[in-house]
């Protein structure tokens, strides 16, 4: 691994009831076909405990249409509760705003933030290698486990990184001021339990 190795990542069972968390979304372009390794469209919820840990707590990740994936983001923005930010990011151009805008509008009544994207994915990378590296973020046991821990240890010369621009969108959400976690941040989910969708 170049930013990230295997030993930097403990395994719980759970991450702390109280903590901020943010689900930080990454939007593929294209959807699976025979022959064919595309990219992922990937949901990764993250949590921020008191003492300053970082918990990726849950993956949702898939390769569908369009219309399939704004379902999916709007079904685990149901599942994940009010209380669990969403960041949405925005691509360069008009059709990056014209994307985000739609998401906004789709997840209205949910604490969406629309974050542009600059900078190369490695300098992106490096807060959260950074974390990583004083074992500061832990994994709650999941079936994505393998596949995020093999993507992480492979970037960027791997084939994809898709939950590794997750994970540096969740690192810079929680780490800014107003996102510090508060003692009466409580987790507000309907099913608090780790889940995963991966439709292939």
């Amino acid at each position: 691994g170049l930013l990230f190795k295997r030993a930097m990542f403990d395994l719980i069972d759970a991450a702390p009831v109280t903590a901020t968390r943010v689900r930080a979304w990454d939007f593929a372009a294209t959807e699976a076909k025979a022959g064919r390794d595309p990219d992922w469209t990937v949901g990764a919820r993250w949590s921020r405990a008191l003492d300053g840990t970082f918990y990726v707590e849950d993956i949702v990740r898939l390769r569908g249409r369009p219309l399939e994936v704004e379902q999916s983001v709007k079904s685990t923005a149901e599942v994940d509760g009010k209380s669990v930010a969403i960041r949405i990011p925005q691509d360069p151009g008009s059709a990056g705003v014209n994307v985000a805008d739609a998401y906004v509008r789709l997840l209205a009544g949910y604490n969406v933030k629309v974050e542009r994207v600059t900078g190369s994915k490695v300098e992106r990378a490096k807060p959260a290698s950074a974390q990583a590296d004083r074992k500061n973020i832990k994994l709650v046991r999941g079936p994505w486990n393998v596949a995020w821990l093999q993507e992480h240890e492979a970037f960027p010369e791997g084939d994809h990184d898709d939950q590794v621009d997750t994970s540096s969108d969740a690192v810079a959400h929680l780490a800014l001021p107003a996102y510090k976690p508060r003692a009466d941040f409580r987790l507000g989910l309907s099913d608090s339990r780790p889940h995963e969708r991966a439709d292939a």
